[in-house]
């Protein structure tokens, strides 16, 4: 889709009856007495302006303010996100909202300290405020978490059902279902975000805590913890002690990482799932097959979080 058509589309959503002025050289409208301009598409990885989830996101400027404008999935979950920004227990969290129309937010643009894993090594108090971040939303519930469609299961799944006629994977799929239904964890339901990585936050110098800046997946489960995969993820050649290090810093924040060893079987399961459907959507129909086939002959090894925290005894 042109920038230009994605722009009128973005139009027709957040103006309502507001005042528009689009010319060949600008395109901006209003809320309230401030104008929003200077709107630019943001680019995804690899130069996709699309997220996982097919999502759009930009950066404006609203009176002297950065701000940025991004789709969520539902009207439903733009809400969800705006009450979660609104909250005392996570507006420090989190960037400000300042509007919602049907599933737009504009929120504060976050100004601060972008972080690598280098950071963290060199800095164990940085450490604890990162992890900090996953233990404020895991020990967390609401009343206003609007039940919708929960990223692992109805997103991926999604992505899955575009191969299962050209793939052999219905046997991975039944496989894999079964297990997610005889070993999904009880545990009360608690927030999850799914992408707690340094990319995805910035360090706020007033507060001194990081902020979440891509939220447009955020969940509640019972089976948040898999958050800490995504993370792990992100460690990629890294030495194993910043994992083992991470962990602790989770534990000494007040998480709980025995549910992991106590649904061992759930949690591998669903990271492979991921995995799959990843492969799969980055156009890896090799690896995705090889990596299906394996979890099928019981050849792939135990998750890195798992193994790690067996082995360090950290539950």
């Amino acid at each position: 889709m042109a920038i230009s058509r994605i722009k009128r589309a973005l139009t027709r959503y957040l103006r309502g009856s507001e005042n528009l002025q689009t010319t060949p050289s600008t395109f901006r409208f209003e809320i309230g007495s401030k104008k929003i301009t200077g709107i630019r598409l943001l680019q995804r990885k690899n130069s996709d302006t699309l997220g996982k989830v097919g999502m759009l996101s930009w950066s404006a400027s609203m009176g002297e303010k950065r701000v940025k404008i991004y789709e969520c999935r539902s009207a439903e979950q733009a809400r969800f996100i705006e009450q979660l920004s609104n909250d005392d227990r996570f507006r420090d969290y989190l960037p400000e909202c300042y509007y919602r129309k049907n599933e737009f937010l504009v929120v504060e643009w976050v100004e601060g300290r972008s972080v690598t894993w280098s950071d963290f090594i060199n800095d164990s108090q940085l450490m604890d405020k990162m992890t900090a971040v996953h233990h404020r939303f895991h020990v967390q519930a609401v009343d206003y978490w609007p039940d919708e469609k929960c990223y692992f299961f109805d997103y991926l799944e999604s992505r899955f059902n575009r191969f299962r006629n050209v793939l052999p994977l219905d046997d991975f799929v039944s496989r894999v279902m079964n297990i997610l239904q005889e070993d999904m964890p009880r545990n009360p339901l608690k927030l999850s975000h799914p992408d707690v990585t340094p990319v995805n936050v910035i360090y706020d110098g007033k507060t001194q805590k990081f902020k979440a800046i891509d939220n447009d997946l955020f969940t509640q489960t019972s089976y948040y913890l898999v958050d800490l995969f995504t993370t792990q993820r992100s460690m990629s050649g890294l030495p194993e002690e910043v994992l083992r290090e991470y962990l602790v810093s989770y534990l000494n924040n007040g998480g709980n990482l025995a549910p992991l060893i106590n649904h061992e079987s759930f949690f591998n399961a669903l990271w492979t799932y991921r995995l799959v459907g990843t492969s799969l959507q980055e156009g890896l129909e090799e690896k995705g097959v090889m990596l299906a086939r394996r979890f099928l002959d019981g050849t792939l090894p135990t998750h890195p979080v798992i193994e790690t925290i067996r082995k360090q005894k950290l539950y």
